[in-house]
């Protein structure tokens, strides 16, 4: 059988002298045709292709800094509006899809360390507790990027509840802000010494209300700064119930529908009830000082209420009779 030539790109080909240090090995380059290859280096083993996607470097190119050969570094501060370093913000490095690509954290003076896997504009987003998170753009280029991030926020109102007159601190009152366009801002609770504290505020005028059980609400209009814990103490005055029995003439039976109120020492009626169908009745939160409880029914029944120490006061008040 005739011999079949086959085509040059079909052969393989010998290492040239140029690829064999020593010179000793090589062969000719030209067609093989038959027989096993002749000795001679084998060609350097090429590495695989780096990974686009890089989710853990936390530091700058270099030694130590997790970074490759391509990557670079970028780096910048983290401050309040005044220009004070934030410590210990969360700095996200994101490509322009949102996708994560390195995460670090600020130092004592604000400044964080990350790199980016190639040239590029990136998302740099930042946040910290008691900061509104903000975000911008990055261009990597060139040697470093540089990106400097400013966090808005860290404003609050903090306070102590006392009992007006007494200076008492009111445990459990409900403090609550509301802002310019009357939506609420935040709500707490005081602790037991009275205390209360409301961060992630912004920077605006808030009406600010103290409610408690047993006490008159109270509301205040406070003006909070930026970066700033505004501080306002407030005192609430103690309220209390008055609660009886509406009994006739005989003083054995209850008088059921009668109209009773309260008045203060200038005889003005502050508040007002009628007694249920067992001549019971019920003034809730009423203010401390001295009031006359009066009862109309067939003849008025007054008597007098003085101020103490208890919250709740028992009166109960006797009707008399037509014409007696």
């Amino acid at each position: 059988m005739d011999q079949v030539d086959e085509p040059d790109w079909f052969a393989p080909r010998y290492p040239s002298a140029a690829d064999d240090p020593a010179g000793s090995s090589a062969a000719p380059a030209g067609r093989v045709t038959g027989g096993a290859l002749a000795a001679g280096p084998l060609p350097a083993r090429i590495p695989p292709a780096r990974s686009a996607e890089h989710t853990g470097h936390t530091g700058p190119a270099g030694p130590g800094g997790g970074a490759g050969a391509a990557d670079v570094p970028v780096s910048g501060h983290v401050r309040t509006a005044d220009g004070a370093p934030i410590a210990g913000a969360a700095v996200t490095l994101a490509d322009l899809s949102g996708r994560q690509i390195a995460v670090s954290k600020t130092d004592s003076g604000g400044q964080y360390r990350l790199a980016a896997p190639s040239a590029g504009s990136y998302l740099v987003i930042a946040s910290a507790s008691g900061y509104q998170p903000a975000a911008g753009v990055v261009i990597a280029a060139g040697a470093a990027a540089s990106h400097d991030v400013v966090l808005r926020g860290g404003s609050g109102l903090a306070g102590t509840v006392r009992v007006a007159g007494s200076g008492q601190p009111v445990g459990g009152a409900i403090v609550t802000v509301a802002d310019g366009r009357g939506e609420i801002a935040g709500v707490t609770t005081t602790a037991a010494d009275g205390t209360f504290t409301l961060t992630h505020l912004a920077e605006e005028q808030y009406a600010l209300v103290v409610a408690a059980t047993a006490y008159t609400p109270v509301a205040v209009q406070v003006v909070v700064a930026e970066g700033q814990i505004a501080r306002r103490d407030m005192e609430i005055p103690a309220s209390g119930r008055v609660v009886g029995t509406v009994l006739a003439a005989d003083g054995d039976r209850p008088f059921p529908g009668a109209r009773l109120s309260l008045a203060d020492t200038a005889g003005v009626e502050v508040a007002a009830t009628v007694a249920d169908a067992s001549g019971h009745f019920i003034f809730n939160d009423v203010p401390s000082g001295r009031y006359a409880l009066v009862a109309s029914g067939y003849r008025p029944g007054v008597i007098a209420l003085r101020p103490d120490d208890a919250r709740s006061r028992q009166a109960d008040i006797t009707l008399g009779l037509p014409g007696r």
